[in-house]
């Protein structure tokens, strides 16, 4: 019995700085080619592919490709793994207020980005003391005090699964701060629907999803738009959820434990100006 040729996947795998459209095909014809994108071995079970339309690529991917055909004997998988290495949405960690200053850059590329926001007061707050209704939210250390920030934004329209191709946190600074080494760990609520803490206690209590690093973070002046690192890891574990809805709320959480003495950043909360100033989650899928 003759073997179907091994299908040919394209590009070449390797890594990529954009999206990228991958396409395949087999020499042997009349041959159905089934495909699986999470790096399983495929079968006639799995994606039949149809020819000519591309798959598109826009986070690390493996894809497998396998060619079936009655009385032939199937080919050899064939594999190949796309690292996508320059999709992020490469913004400068601090904008002018304007929103035009330096290292503004293009949007990620093909995604939307979608913007969300804390909405009643309360959705936001800080804890050495617990407070959930100022005009600040304090980061970091001040004297042996840690300072944490948490941020709700409810009604995330982002469906169950979505692949994320960026998230980040847009903050205005409340105050002109310089004290370093300021260090910020950024964690999001694991939670299928974020409810804001009302005590410190629950503040405290809190389940987190795996950690993102904000390290050495630079003086601020007052008024000045800053981001956080990229997110869309952390964000990732929300939207993956088994309980995850369109619609439902995350929440973000700025831990200030890794700071030194006297270090720390000062945001603008929803309370602050009527919440002209407030937080803003910016996500691209």
């Amino acid at each position: 019995m003759a073997t179907i040729a091994t299908p040919i996947i394209s590009p070449i795998a390797g890594s990529y700085r954009e999206k990228i459209e991958v396409t395949l095909r087999c020499v042997t014809p009349n041959v159905a080619i089934y495909y699986t994108i999470d790096g399983s071995t495929p079968d006639a079970t799995d994606n039949l592919y149809s020819d000519g339309t591309p798959i598109s690529v826009i986070s690390t991917t493996t894809i497998k490709a396998i060619g079936i055909l009655s009385g032939f004997t199937s080919s050899a998988v064939a594999s190949s793994v796309f690292t996508i290495v320059g999709l992020t949405y490469q913004y400068n960690a601090k904008i002018k207020h304007t929103g035009a200053g330096e290292g503004f850059v293009n949007n990620l590329l093909g995604l939307t980005a979608h913007t969300f926001y804390p909405v009643v007061s309360g959705d936001d707050g800080y804890s050495a003391a617990f407070n959930n209704s100022g005009n600040t939210l304090y980061a970091g250390r001040y004297e042996s005090n840690v300072f944490s920030v948490f941020i709700r934004f409810p009604s995330i329209s982002i469906p169950k699964d979505q692949v994320l191709g960026s998230a980040y946190i847009r903050l205005v600074s409340f105050a002109a701060l310089s004290g370093v080494p300021c260090n910020i760990r950024c964690y999001f609520n694991a939670s299928n629907n974020a409810v804001a803490p009302t005590t410190a206690q629950e503040f405290t209590d809190l389940a987190l999803t795996s950690e993102v690093a904000w390290s050495a973070i630079a003086s601020m002046t007052d008024g000045e738009i800053v981001n956080t690192p990229e997110l869309r890891v952390s964000l990732q574990e929300v939207i993956d959820r088994a309980g995850w809805s369109s619609g439902n709320a995350v929440m973000i959480l700025l831990n200030g434990a890794t700071s030194s003495y006297d270090c720390y950043r000062a945001f603008s909360s929803i309370d602050y100006l009527a919440g002209t100033e407030k937080a803003q989650l910016i996500v691209y899928y």
